[in-house]
This record gives structure tokens, sequence and C-alpha cells, in this order.
């Protein structure tokens, strides 16, 4: 079956359902407002990062901000998110200093307030091998989990509900990808199931972890495992599980064209 895979790559968002306790209140785009390093997007330990921020603008106004995060910079001494603000429906720069409260945007949890970012800090001077404070992984291997887990994630919301049964599929490609990479100690599941659950990627995150995870063979079959193994979890299999699927398959199919390698799905 051959997918025009084009209609799938306009952003289309994967968002959980927002506790009632917040209220976001949509504001008009401004103009020029979109940043150029939106359309710049990689997979990064941060990427898919859903919450709502307690925020203060430089002007001092206070507001609560639903925001998928994408990217996370150097400013100055501090920090800044790159991320999609959903009230603002474009790009936006939030300095991490200015982040009151962090929350989970379906439970309502307050999880940290603007230091709980530091975890996904990845210093260009690290080491390849140095803890970058996320699990105790690398950079490098916190890229590849995290691309791992958007892409899952993707899938498992892509048709409007994650089920309870498809946290198993989740917590097995975080042992297997442990064990098959022989990463030191043991996974704490739990707690990165629990970021798992906080993503909620769009399409655009969705083909950028892909790409991270396309560059090693081991880790796009186990991809590939964890995905059938997903979808047929609840025993229903969507139609918009099959479309993305097939739009996975034909966007391998891609990756490997340009870098010159054999392989499907």
């Amino acid at each position: 079956m051959e997918l025009q895979i084009g209609k799938y790559t306009a952003r289309i968002s994967v968002l959980p359902p927002i506790h009632p306790k917040f209220r976001i209140t949509p504001e008009p785009a401004a103009p020029n407002s979109t940043d150029g390093e939106e359309e710049q997007i990689e997979a990064e330990p941060i990427s898919g990062f859903t919450c709502i921020i307690g925020y203060t603008s430089g002007g001092g106004e206070v507001s609560e901000r639903l925001i998928t995060c994408r990217s996370l910079r150097a400013h100055g001494t501090g920090l800044t998110i790159g991320a999609i603000c959903h009230a603002a429906k474009g790009f936006r720069a939030f300095r991490v200093d200015r982040i009151s409260a962090v929350s989970d945007p379906h439970t309502g949890e307050v999880i940290g307030d603007g230091s709980y970012f530091s975890r996904f800090a990845v210093k260009s001077s690290d080491k390849a091998r140095a803890p970058s404070g996320g699990w105790g992984l690398t950079p490098s291997r916190m890229r590849t989990l995290v691309a791992g887990l958007n892409v899952l994630s993707f899938i498992a919301r892509c048709d409007g509900y994650w089920h309870a049964l498809e946290d198993e599929p989740l917590a097995n490609f975080i042992e297997r990808l442990w064990m098959r990479k022989d990463w030191e100690g043991q996974p704490p599941v739990a707690a990165i199931l629990d970021h798992a659950k906080r993503l909620a990627p769009d399409s655009s995150i969705f083909f950028a972890s892909l790409e991270t995870i396309f560059g090693s063979r081991s880790s796009t079959r186990l991809l590939i495992s964890s995905v059938r193994e997903l979808i047929e979890a609840d025993g229903i299999i969507q139609d918009q599980e099959t479309n993305w699927v097939l739009a996975m398959q034909q966007h391998q199919e891609e990756y490997y064209a340009r870098k010159g390698l054999l392989g499907s799905i």
C-alpha cells in the first residue's frame, strides 16, 4: 500500500485531556511571532515533554501555559525552553527562571518549579559517557530512550486515548532497550514510564524521533516490535494506528534511501 506521507507531516498534536483545575486562555498569535527554530526539529531529551507552567512575562503578567517542549538552550547564566505554546498556537521561548510551577496537565499534580527542567540540560562539553542527570544516562543514551518513548507515546495517543493496557509495551521497551544496549544498572522503569505519560509529541517530533532511532539497526528492530506490541495491546487496532505505522514504514524507507542503506520495516 502506497501512502502519501505529506498529509501526516503537518503538525498533528496528541495532547492528553487537560485537568479541569487549569484555565488555559487562547491568545491571538502575534504577527511574525514564530521563531525560525521551530522548523529545525531535532530529537532532544526534553522533546515532547508536555506540561502546564506558571509563567511570569517580562512585563510582570502571570499566566498558565500549556506547552510541548522542543528544545532547551543556555540563556546567559540560565536556560530557555523552546516550546509550542498551545494557548498562542505557535512557537515560544520561555525563560526557566520565570517559571514558578510545573504541573502534569492530565492529573493536575505539581511536579516542580523551573528547576525541574535542569534534568534535561545537555551541555556541549559533556563527555560521551558523562552522566546527564536523566535516569543516570549519558546524553546520547537519553536521546535514544526519549526518542523511542516519543514514538510509542504518539502511537498510543493517536486514536485519542491512552489505554491502561498500553503501559506494559512501553515498560517492556524500556527494559529491553536497557538490556540490548548493555547500559549499566537497572532501569528506573516506573519513573521513566511516568515521564512517557507526560509526553505529547506532535508529528514533527514523531518524525524527528524516528530518525534518531533509525540511526541504529538494533534500536530500529526493537522499536518496530514494540510498536506492534503496543497497537495490539488493547485488542483493537484502530485506523489511526494503522495509518501512522504505514507513515513510519515509509519514513524509514526514505531515511535509508537518503543514507544509501538497504532495509525496510
